[in-house]
């Protein structure tokens, strides 16, 4: 024999509701990570750099401090979004532009 305790069945339309708005919630998270990083560094003038030698970047070009990131080195660990981070190869070749 199975005790009740005073709880009531789950109607439909509350089922329904419930299930509504977990799926909503979900949806907004998933909105909000796949939104691409604004471009507070200014980086999206020298993106056409990419492939070319990292000579090729004109610091007074850039808005704010540039941090190289040769072939094994480590991300930085703190955060500046004004940064321009650029990746080269070990040809020193642009390959990536990224903010922070």
């Amino acid at each position: 024999m199975r005790a009740d305790f005073g709880r009531r069945p789950m109607k439909p339309a509350r089922l329904a509701i419930a299930f509504a708005l977990t799926f909503a919630a979900q949806v907004a998270v998933a909105d909000t990570t796949q939104t691409p990083a604004a471009d507070t560094c200014g980086m999206s003038s020298l993106t056409k750099l990419t492939g070319q030698p990292f000579g090729g970047i004109d610091p007074m070009a850039v808005n704010g401090p540039i941090r190289i990131m040769h072939p094994g080195d480590a991300m930085p660990t703190d955060s500046n979004p004004l940064r321009t981070l650029v990746q080269v190869d070990q040809y020193d070749r642009i390959t990536k532009l990224i903010c922070g």
